[in-house]
């Protein structure tokens, strides 16, 4: 989580961490909340070998279903695209998929979705969407109830929630085999 991400840097920035421990970090994946730019770029002068991926998804939709690969200079960091597999559209409030550039709810679709909620069809039926009543015709997709914008290059960008939900926060590093 950026948080947590933020943290580490501040740390190894001021020596109470030991940056040692952390040569062999090859891939940082960090999601889960906004990132910000700063924390990215401090610790990737740290570990100058590592990637930075920002992952963006959620529970019904086996948590990353959008990825961007972070690159020096990212100041605004977007959600990116989706990964194989998976798609996303930013829509209005009848599902109508809105033009790059305006602002909605983010929808996600594709071998991601999951089935629904437990013993929960009322939320199932609300958040879960299928093709018989979908106006776009984009098949079985998933109301992620978070705001977002599709900018240049199909780059989906997130603008925010449209309740007061908490979302749940991934944070992972993968180390070298050589760590292990």
């Amino acid at each position: 989580m950026p948080s947590v991400l933020a943290a580490v840097a501040h740390d190894l920035r001021n020596g109470k961490a030991n940056r040692k421990r952390l040569e062999t970090v090859r891939h940082v994946i960090v999601g889960g909340e906004r990132i910000q730019e700063n924390p990215v770029r401090h610790l990737a002068e740290i570990v100058p070998d590592a990637h930075f991926t920002n992952l963006y998804g959620t529970t019904e939709t086996t948590i990353g279903s959008v990825s961007h690969h972070i690159q020096p200079g990212d100041s605004d960091i977007p959600l990116g695209r989706p990964i194989a597999g998976t798609w996303c559209a930013v829509v209005d409030e009848d599902f109508r998929p809105l033009p790059h550039g305006c602002e909605g709810q983010i929808i996600l679709g594709g071998a991601c979705i999951g089935l629904g909620y437990l013993d929960d069809r009322t939320s199932t039926e609300e958040r879960f969407r299928t093709g018989v009543d979908d106006p776009c015709r984009l098949g079985k997709f998933f109301c992620t109830g978070d705001r977002g914008m599709i900018v240049a290059d199909k780059v989906l960008v997130f603008l925010g929630r449209n309740d007061n939900q908490v979302k749940r926060l991934v944070f992972a590093l993968t180390l070298s085999q050589s760590s292990v």
